[in-house]
């Protein structure tokens, strides 16, 4: 593909990119790379934070052959409305109480 297929438009059709998408991106990348190096053996691990640590969690899970694991960082994977199990608001509040107190070990 080219890298501004609307050309100067680009910015109004933005709204349209996906996670989906860009996962597929990564694996194209990763499989490019790895044959333009010839080195399609080579192991690959995604590393990413926030987001970024989303995508690699997902890239791993969708593309298991184009990466050999992922390390993610601050990824808040079960953060969104209508999963199962629900995300619980207060939990993150309730261990670091617990940590800080007595029963913690503080």
């Amino acid at each position: 593909g080219k890298s501004l297929p609307f050309g100067p438009d680009t910015r109004n059709h933005m709204k349209y990119l996906t996670s989906e998408q860009a996962l597929a991106d990564y694996a194209t990348l990763i499989w490019h790379f790895k044959k333009d190096l010839g080195a399609p053996h080579a192991p690959v691990v995604a590393f990413g934070g926030s987001y970024g640590g989303m995508l690699a969690t997902w890239l791993r899970l969708k593309y298991p052959s184009a990466v050999d694991g992922a390390v993610a960082g601050s990824a808040p994977i079960w953060t969104f409305l209508g999963l199962d199990p629900a995300y619980d608001e207060g939990s993150y509040a309730a261990v670091v109480t617990h940590d800080a107190s007595e029963a913690g070990g503080s």
